[in-house]
């Protein structure tokens, strides 16, 4: 009889984790939203090299974070929506330079918002609303070569980036969210100029 491999697994709302999964070494996509799981993160879960999705939002889970996307570099999709997620998780991902789609809003995350994240050069879809940062938006953000919808609602932001753009060096933006935050002002004229699709304000 021939072995067959498991490549995909959707528990969502399963409220369990199987203690085989991180065995599973030809997993590449695991859904695990919304399944009310309350347990510390197993440690083999983060052997799963071969993941290139990962939805685990919306649930409770806790451990340390800090080195977690180490090992995952195939990723290029990544939910971890509505936790209370401390800015160290956001330092591995931008070691997953695959990344297509990365969605952290509704979380605690304070401070600046990393410029780092503005080095994942392949990023569609980047949501981080709903959390703890203020200051400047960085400008990196909105020269990602691949961005096409960006979500920065919900903070404290006070002034929008100062763009020197030139031919081709913008992001490719469609969508921009900037609504409940403390920004006053004109549009800037780099944002009217280069979006192409919707503005949130």
């Amino acid at each position: 009889m021939a072995t067959r491999l498991v490549v995909g697994l959707n528990l969502s709302r399963s409220s369990i984790i199987p203690s085989e999964l991180g065995q599973i070494s030809s997993l590449n996509y695991l859904n695990l939203a919304s399944s009310n799981i309350s347990r510390k993160v197993p440690s083999s879960f983060w052997n799963l090299s071969k993941l290139t999705y990962l939805d685990i939002s919306f649930n409770n889970l806790y451990g340390h974070l800090s080195s977690t996307f180490r090992d995952l570099r195939l990723l290029s999709m990544i939910d971890f929506s509505g936790y209370q997620l401390s800015d160290e998780v956001s330092l591995s991902i931008v070691n997953v330079t695959k990344l297509k789609r990365l969605l952290l809003p509704t979380n605690s995350f304070t401070g600046q918002i990393m410029s780092s994240i503005g080095k994942l050069r392949q990023v569609n879809d980047l949501d981080v609303s709903d959390n703890n940062f203020d200051g400047d938006i960085p400008s990196l953000l909105f020269m990602m070569p691949c961005l096409i919808s960006l979500w920065l609602h919900n903070y404290k932001f006070t002034r929008s980036p100062h763009l020197d753009i030139h031919n081709g060096s913008s992001s490719p933006l469609k969508f921009l969210s900037l609504r409940e935050n403390l920004l006053n002002g004109p549009i800037p004229k780099w944002i009217t100029n280069n979006l192409s699709g919707t503005l949130e304000l």
